[in-house]
């Protein structure tokens, strides 16, 4: 695709690119399938016999409502990256008077593009946001900053968090805040008077809202860790019945849901690193919220004959590149710090799933990961570096 210009006919380069796309999309999600089952495991049943999570229906997980909300707003954020990184360019070639006619065309495009895909990742962002509210309550929590539940709840616009505020005192969480209210309630449950948990609810627990608290999630995952090592000990001395037993305390009271609970000492320990939760999702929402008007003014300025004589704008467009990066980068921060402690919600926790393998090898495959990678970056850096200056 890159490097067929001139060698081949215009019909196979073509097909090479649209290839390159759908290969590129293909792979995003089936990436995001398996992180999101790790956030919201579907599809499988654990197999005490062979300690696995195995799948038992294939279409739960790769269709999962949570998996496919994800890959929506995902790969609606690369296209606005890479929206912002054609316009911009372009932008960058009309400021230079290179080439002007075709670039202006391919700012029309990416300005379009752009426009389009901000609104697709307004909408499904929306719906990614409900998904984690019905799977991942403590990160919608950690996200708005939410300590105590609210009904008809509003979204924090913008704040500034109390650094010293900690789940079940009685601080404010903020310190400054502008809310829009009923906008989280409504993103949260789809209706009106409906409660949204807070951090304080999850933690502790809430019976007014038939909320359960983490300590009782803990004696579960703990029965359910004692009945695992039981099972195990039974089929190791060929006791059927104790077996049975066992898989019956395992699988019995909602005890096998909580198992990753099980591992963990203290009810406070399901609650993520707030800070960065919060500020890394308004980092998004606020640079959404900039793509859409930079789409909308630059398509409008497009239309207009004069488009050259907007060189503060142009320059904005060049300079707003790297901005599509950060919004996605903290888009991934809100989904990754957000479900800790846990590598699989309510089933295993981060410090469980470490790897078992020695420092010096971890340290190895980190370094020569990094060489790689950074080479990579380097060579790719170059490579966009020499088209930019050799032109359309």
């Amino acid at each position: 695709m890159f490097f067929g210009w001139d060698r081949v006919s215009k019909k196979f380069h073509l097909l090479s690119t649209w290839l390159v796309a759908i290969g590129s999309n293909l792979s995003a999600y089936w990436i995001l399938i398996a992180n999101a089952w790790m956030q919201n495991p579907v599809g499988t049943s654990f197999n005490p016999d062979t300690m696995r999570n195995e799948m038992s229906n294939f279409l739960d997980i790769a269709l999962s409502h949570f998996g496919v909300a994800k890959f929506l707003h995902t790969v609606g954020g690369g296209y606005i990256t890479a929206a912002l990184f054609v316009l911009g360019i372009s932008a960058f070639y009309m400021l230079k008077n290179k080439d002007f006619a075709l670039a202006k065309k391919s700012f029309i495009v990416a300005a379009s593009f752009g426009m389009l895909s901000s609104l697709f990742v307004l909408f499904s962002g929306d719906e990614s946001a409900y998904q984690v509210a019905q799977k991942q309550p403590m990160k919608l929590a950690a996200m708005e900053g939410l300590y105590k539940g609210e009904v008809n709840a509003g979204i924090v616009a913008a704040g500034v968090l109390n650094p010293s505020k900690l789940p079940g005192d009685d601080k404010e969480p903020f310190l400054f805040e502008i809310k829009a209210p009923y906008a989280l309630g409504l993103m949260a449950t789809r209706g009106l008077d409906n409660f949204t948990p807070g951090i304080d609810d999850l933690v502790f627990g809430n019976e007014k809202f038939g909320i359960e608290g983490a300590d009782k999630k803990i004696e579960k995952g703990k029965i359910a860790l004692q009945a695992l090592k039981d099972y195990r000990v039974a089929k190791d001395a060929n006791d059927t019945a104790a077996m049975q037993q066992a898989r019956e305390i395992l699988f019995g009271n909602q005890n096998m849901q909580n198992l990753g609970y099980g591992y963990l000492d203290d009810a406070k320990q399901i609650v993520p690193p707030v800070a960065l939760t919060f500020y890394s999702f308004h980092v998004m929402v606020a640079l959404g919220s900039y793509f859409i008007l930079l789409f909308f003014v630059t398509l409008f300025l497009a239309m207009r004959k004069n488009l050259a004589e907007y060189k503060k704008i142009l320059w904005l467009c060049v300079f707003s590149i790297p901005l599509g990066y950060v919004a996605c980068e903290a888009g991934w921060i809100v989904a990754e710090v957000g479900r800790q402690p846990w590598a699989i919600q309510d089933l295993m926790p981060v410090g469980v799933a470490a790897t078992s393998l020695a420092g010096t090898n971890i340290m190895i495959s980190f370094a020569l990961f990094a060489v790689l990678f950074t080479v990579l970056f380097i060579a790719e850096i170059k490579i966009m570096l020499k088209q930019i200056k050799i032109g359309f």
